[in-house]
């Protein structure tokens, strides 16, 4: 507590939540006292048979009606009472209204929870009744949406209670994108509503609030006209590891919160001088045979709000024949099928566990679903889902684990198909601190329970492994124009490799990339297509294209089987031999028509291996061969091939990687050419730096190297490149 009291600059006094009641002496006659309620939920029960005995609602209206005859009475509510009480939900909160403007609730905070019956609901309700809804810092369009404060008149004095919402409200995106719905900060709202209420002859402010203990006592030292704070819905009086009913500052204003689970709350407050509260209590609703007329006049209205539920969501949606648990599991697993998404992210919290068997109705599915807000889809990238590993531990998700989906690591510069409701979206979209684009399904969790129960009673399942074995498919481009600074060094008589430059140079350049992936669980087939081309006063020096087709079986955490066929040509046909200086001899003529004829040398490469994958690096190793199977025709070549990637991103921004493919042939195969030994080795370093999701600049080294192991003779390029790069990405 010392650590709230230097934040405050408030000494205070904390009285744990361990006794029903906390009794303070009067210190005046002059009283007042209210009636406290948070956190209703809506919780009636639709059955009507026996509901004057069995009704949360109910008990609690007869409570107050008994209540309000022992004393004079103000009853205010603190918020969340409108959902997710299946009754209350059904109607978008008029049975809970209703409640309200009965028992004659002066004002209900608007709480998180509240909000999910959707703004233009509270709106209507709000027109039709009694009851002030207030919140001073929820706008639409920049102007208060509810009443910010109701002033009452108690003995002789002007009393001002105002609301002030949780930061926690979160809005139907419908709603929020068409009547701009926003909350205000709430010292701004306080400071304004109280330059209004002083116009008006208000003796006292008391303040209804959601906010948190340190919200409040901040206000509470900078608002010195508030004479006391009552706090309740979306503040449940979490503090310091417990339940804190009170805290007193030193000139004796008061924070009281009102507990979810305690029944209701009576206030004694004594005014002749400022607010101060003389007495706390905490009662549990009980059965009390009542005698009267709006009591009567209610129990009819709500047996018609009961009737009116049962005809509408009394019908059977479907029957099932073997129990299932419906849990959030389970509808996680429903989501990600529905919109054959990568992963599914549900709130732990999302649906009461309900037990699926025999008739199923409309009724059982709106009352077991929580979180009915809804469900969007959106991407996000790898490296996204590596810094929410921390908040994803709160949630059920499915299709993502040990930094794996569908069974390969996550790839930090891929997105992922995510699908969660809008609560869910929201928070990851705070957690990452930027905005994340969406598509809105405009269907609920429930909405999509009873249409998959009536049709593919996908839910029903016993097993879910389909969902992995489904085909993905993922098309990423790239094209890259670029700098290049190149150093050759060749012996005399070395045969130049397919595609590679004969000296030294500085150019422009293109390259092309394409990569074209289908793969689920178990297989993952991968097609490349590829160009590397640059020309220097109409003299080639780059001049590549090839193709690989590569398929992975993945039955391991790490190492898997795999098998790779590359082809390679050159864009332009090239010439064989250089143009003789004269012709004299048969040789020179030989060479002249050497010279005058193009060839499209083809070689291919065949291997098979083994591959080992983690988060960061890609290693393969396989035995195969390589063949000149046009101009020339050559015999194979057997050696063994290895390949590895190392990828690392420092930021969001900045990609490093490192790339090597070699292949090596100390086997002769049936033939006397040198050239069917050899070694070759392509390296290459990178640095990205991405600008936007299809922009990002490179610098990179690339270091090829050819050495014929028979002579020892050899080859190698190096190459400085600064590219800029254009990327687009195709997922399903």
């Amino acid at each position: 507590m010392k650590r709230a009291r230097s934040r405050a600059g408030l000494p205070i006094l904390l009285s744990m939540l361990l006794l029903p009641a906390v009794r303070l002496p009067a210190e005046s006659a002059d009283q007042a006292t209210l009636l406290l309620t948070s956190n209703l939920e809506g919780r009636f029960i639709p059955e009507i048979e026996g509901q004057e005995t069995k009704d949360p609602m109910l008990l609690l209206g007869q409570s107050i009606i008994m209540e309000s005859r022992r004393r004079n009475i103000l009853y205010f509510d603190l918020g969340n009472s409108f959902y997710p009480g299946v009754l209350s939900k059904q109607n978008y909160g008029a049975a809970m209204m209703d409640f309200f403007s009965y028992f004659r609730c002066r004002s209900a905070l608007i709480s998180s929870l509240d909000l999910r019956i959707g703004v233009s609901s509270l709106e209507f309700l709000q027109s039709h009744s009694a009851t002030r809804l207030l919140s001073a810092n929820i706008l639409k369009e920049n102007r208060v949406l509810f009443k910010p404060y109701t002033v009452q008149e108690i003995r002789g004095r002007k009393i001002a209670f105002v609301g002030l919402s949780s930061k926690r409200i979160l809005f139907d995106i419908a709603e929020q994108n068409v009547y701009r719905i926003s909350v205000e900060e709430e010292s701004k709202a306080l400071k304004r509503v109280i330059g209004e209420l002083k116009g008006q002859g208000v003796d006292r402010i008391i303040l209804l609030s959601g906010l948190t203990y340190r919200d409040n006592l901040k206000l509470l030292n900078a608002f010195p006209e508030i004479g006391l704070v009552v706090a309740g819905g979306d503040q449940r009086g979490a503090l310091v590891g417990g339940r804190v009913v009170r805290i007193e500052t030193a000139d004796r204003r008061s924070i009281i919160t009102v507990p979810p689970d305690r029944g209701y709350c009576l206030l004694t407050l004594s005014l002749d001088h400022g607010i101060a509260v003389s007495d706390v209590q905490f009662r549990k609703p009980a059965h009390y045979p009542v005698a009267d007329e709006r009591y009567d006049n209610f129990i009819e209205r709500i047996t018609h709000w009961k009737k009116q539920f049962a005809e509408e969501m009394g019908a059977v949606v479907t029957r099932v024949k073997k129990p299932v648990l419906l849990d959030q599991k389970r509808i996680a697993y429903l989501l990600q099928d529905v919109e054959d998404a990568e992963l599914a992210i549900v709130k732990n919290d999302a649906i009461e566990p309900l037990l699926l068997e025999k008739d199923i109705s409309l009724a059982d599915i709106l009352a077991a679903v929580n979180d009915n807000f809804a469900v969007y889809a959106y991407r996000l990238y790898g490296d996204d889902l590596n810094k929410l590993s921390g908040l994803l531990n709160a949630y059920s998700v499915i299709g993502y684990s040990d930094n794996k989906i569908q069974g390969y690591p996550v790839t930090p510069e891929r997105k992922y198909l995510v699908v969660s409701t809008q609560t869910v979206f929201e928070e990851i979209q705070k957690a990452l601190r930027r905005k994340i684009r969406y598509r809105n399904t405009w269907n609920t969790i429930s909405d999509i329970i009873i249409n998959d129960l009536k049709y593919n009673r996908a839910v029903l399942n016993e097993d879910f492994r389909y969902l992995e074995k489904r085909f993905r498919y993922m098309v990423n481009v790239r094209l890259s124009a670029f700098y290049e600074a190149s150093r050759v060094i060749a012996d005399d008589t070395i045969k130049i490799p397919v595609g590679e430059s004969d000296q030294s140079y500085n150019k422009w350049g293109i390259e092309a990339r394409l990569d074209l992936t289908l793969s689920n669980r178990y297989h993952k087939l991968v097609l490349t297509p590829y160009i590397f081309y640059s020309t220097q006063n109409d003299q080639l020096l780059n001049n590549l294209l090839s193709g690989t087709l590569q398929y992975n079986l993945n039955l391991h955490p790490i190492v898997n089987p795999y098998q790779k066929n590359r082809i390679e040509t050159v864009v332009v046909p090239i010439r064989r031999a250089a143009l003789p200086i004269e012709i004299t001899t048969t040789d020179e003529l030989r060479q002249y028509l050497d010279y005058r004829k193009l060839n499209r040398p083809v070689d291919i490469r065949e291997t098979v291996g083994v591959s080992a994958q983690s988060r960061y690096i890609t290693g393969n190793i396989g035995f195969g061969l390589e063949k000149y199977i046009h101009e020339p025709v050559n015999p194979a070549v057997f050696g063994i091939e290895a390949l590895f990637a190392f990828n690392y991103q420092f930021l969001n921004y900045l990609t490093y990687g490192l790339k090597l493919d070699s292949f090596l042939s100390p086997i002769k195969a049936g033939s006397k050419n040198s050239d069917n030994n050899y070694f070759r080795s392509l390296l290459e370093n990178s640095l990205s730096i991405r600008v936007m999701d299809t922009l990002s600049f490179s610098l990179r080294h690339r270091w090829y190297y050819y050495q014929n192991l028979y002579n020892n003779k050899h080859y190698s390029s190096t190459q400085f490149l600064t590219s800029c790069d254009f990327r687009m990405n195709f997922y399903k």
